[in-house]
Formats: structure tokens, sequence, C-alpha cells
């Protein structure tokens, strides 16, 4: 089973490729430290794409995409509720949306 990760921090944003529980390719970029994710979120599609090409599996098989940062997420409803002040604008996005948009 495969998977998209993106861990995202205050200065950099972690993503990866994982491949039964085994990284199997990263890259870490610079975040902008705006404060905003929706700016963000073009280059991380392009970092998870890079990433999938890189490793010539296209994405068939991505059992799905994980999002790591600080804050709360209904995960019934798939939403971010709270960002303890980073990324403040994340309950306004619909993640869920995006991702399926972009793979």
């Amino acid at each position: 089973m495969k998977a998209l990760v993106i861990d995202l921090g205050g200065t950099h944003a972690n993503c990866a490729l994982v491949e039964d529980k085994e990284v199997v390719g990263s890259l870490v970029i610079p975040t902008s430290g705006n404060g905003r994710l929706e700016t963000l979120l073009p280059e991380l599609a392009a970092t998870l794409k890079s990433l999938m090409s890189r490793e010539q599996s296209g994405f068939g098989g991505i059992a799905g995409i994980a999002v790591g940062f600080c804050g709360l997420v209904d995960r019934a409803n798939g939403r971010v509720v709270s960002t303890n002040a980073k990324y403040e604008d994340a309950p306004g996005l619909d993640l869920q949306a995006w991702a399926y948009e972009q793979f």
C-alpha cells in the first residue's frame, strides 16, 4: 500500500511517499511563513507529484494522503477545526476536495 504524506511545520514541510510503512522518497520544501496554507497548496501538490514521478509508479495504488500539523481535526467531517495559530486559514479549506482535484 502507498500513501503520500505531508508534515507541515512552521518553517518547512516534509513531503514523502510511503510504501508498506517505509519511506521510499522524500522532499523538504520551505514554507512561506505567512501562515496561509492556501498559498502553499500548489507547491505541495507539485512536490507530491514530483515524488510520484521519481518513483515511476504513477498515482495508481495510492491509498490516501496524510496531512499532519499542529491543530485539531473533526474526523467525522474531515475538516480542520483549529490550528493553534498556524495556518489559520486551514479551517476554511476543503483539503479532501483539494486532494481529489489534484490527485
